[in-house]
């Protein structure tokens, strides 16, 4: 990890970084008691704790639309589909109104 992402750390370790590979400059950190989101390459932190109990993130990955997180000893946690994080810019943040783009769905029925 360089020193770039140290100095937003807050002096607490982060145990993980992931940049998602659809959108440049998206990143997650994963530290002590919770996930974070970068929009711009890791220059501004935002947590990203949501309904996640408070607890040590170990590793990360962006598995097609979705954020898997690997907790320390307490399991898993997915955010499903990150699309609207994906689309999420200054522009989008200043409207007074948005509506996000969703992926394509797709329905199933029993026989």
């Amino acid at each position: 990890m360089d020193a770039h992402h140290q100095r937003h750390t807050d002096g607490e370790t982060v145990n993980a970084v992931r940049e998602d590979p659809k959108r440049k400059g998206l990143c997650s950190p994963g530290r002590k008691r919770a996930v974070y989101v970068s929009f711009d390459d890791g220059d501004h932190w935002q947590s990203l704790r949501l309904n996640m109990p408070a607890s040590s993130i170990r590793d990360l990955i962006v598995k097609d639309d979705d954020l898997a997180v690997a907790t320390h000893g307490r399991g898993f946690w997915i955010l499903d589909d990150i699309t609207p994080l994906r689309q999420l810019d200054a522009k989008v943040a200043a409207a007074d109104a948005f509506l996000f783009k969703p992926e394509t769905a797709i329905r199933v029925r029993g026989t």
